[in-house]
């Protein structure tokens, strides 16, 4: 019950602030999926804690095998009460067993960084913790 309420908090959190996660990143998520999965995670970059500073925003997106984009949430979010490396995300599908990766994006540098972990998306599941690691030097145009 705890983590249904906490998905539609987050749920309203994203699409208050969503305006916002459009602007800067151009992913457009994509809805009228019929399942849900909860994760908190942590990502680090190059071995480092991400350390976010006011100056800059860090988002992750999560995409199906159809590249389609599933859901965004910004890294730290202070909000959400996350520390700089901790990020939230519920994300949507119609198929438990679907391979889910990732993708992150620097405003303060205007960078896309393709994740290497994956996840397999399992209807009503929940990660706590699932740590995301990627290289810096792993780039690429949105």
């Amino acid at each position: 019950m705890k983590a249904i309420q906490l998905s539609i908090i987050c749920l309203l959190a994203m699409f208050i602030f969503s305006n916002n996660i459009y602007a800067d990143h151009g992913w457009k998520l994509q809805t009228g999926y019929r399942y849900t999965m909860a994760i908190i995670g942590t990502i680090t970059i190059d071995g480092v804690k991400n350390n976010l500073t006011d100056k800059n925003k860090v988002y992750i997106a999560a995409f199906g095998e159809d590249g389609k984009c599933r859901s965004i949430s910004k890294i730290g979010d202070k909000a959400l009460n996350l520390s700089s490396d901790e990020f939230y995300m519920d994300i949507a599908s119609n198929t438990n067993g679907e391979k889910i990766t990732f993708k992150v994006y620097d405003d303060l540098y205007n960078i896309f960084y393709n994740i290497n972990n994956d996840l397999i998306f399992l209807d009503g599941g929940k990660k706590d913790y699932f740590s995301l690691k990627f290289n810096a030097q792993k780039m690429f145009n949105n």
